[in-house]
């Protein structure tokens, strides 16, 4: 026996099989979901109205490309 196996032995106390039971199994609880499934460009729109920062830099953008259309006229962009 090496030092490492004697170490695992003393730090794993030998527990009879009667202390262990299997409580409240549930077969179905695995199929049931957490929430309505989403497409992905559903998704991709939740998270980032949720995320504040990104949506104040859009409208910063959305303002800048707004305010250069307008300065430069009818020109292409």
């Amino acid at each position: 026996m090496t030092a490492e196996s004697k170490r695992n032995e003393a730090m794993i106390p030998d527990i009879p099989d009667e202390k262990f039971r299997v409580i409240g199994i549930d077969e179905n609880a695995g199929e049931t979901l957490a929430r309505k499934r989403i497409g992905y460009w559903q998704d991709a729109w939740r998270r980032f109205k949720e995320n504040k920062i990104a949506l104040v830099a859009a409208i910063i953008l959305i303002v800048l490309i707004f305010f250069y259309s307008l300065r430069t006229g009818n020109q292409r962009l």
